[in-house]
């Protein structure tokens, strides 16, 4: 049995969790990005291969970071379902550049997984709302 509340600890922890990420990309902080995900995290950009582990996913990010085009993420989530030992998020986001300007905007959905006492994120996959170039 599921519940699904943006409301419940779950989701206020996600929440919280998902602010985290999002400060530390604005702060060009890759490590502790990759260090939300489980060990053996996935990442599932679009027009790109699974990115899968920690510091795969690190230097993936660190490589999206230093290219500068995209400075600022927020998330905002639509639904979160609480598993027990794991979760699913399911949301929109926005990836601004270095001038303000909306760079791509689209959905994402992350299952987490506990670990420990922690809720860590353990599958994200995202895609854009814009047309394809």
């Amino acid at each position: 049995m599921s519940k699904s509340s943006l409301e419940s600890e779950v989701a206020k922890l996600i929440i919280a969790n998902d602010k985290k990420w999002c400060d530390a990309y604005k702060n060009g902080d890759a490590a502790t990005i990759a260090s939300f995900y489980t060990e053996d995290g996935q990442l599932l950009p679009q027009n790109s291969e699974v990115v899968s582990g920690q510091e795969n996913i690190k230097n993936f990010l660190q490589a999206l970071i230093d290219a500068g085009i995209i400075t600022e993420v927020e998330i905002k989530p639509v639904e979160i379902e609480d598993h027990g030992d794991t979760a699913i998020e399911i949301g929109r986001y926005t990836m601004k550049g270095p001038d303000g300007n909306i760079v791509d905007e689209g959905k994402y959905i992350v299952i987490w997984k506990k670990v420990g006492d922690q809720l860590k994120w353990h599958r994200d996959m995202f895609s854009s709302n814009l047309p394809a170039q």
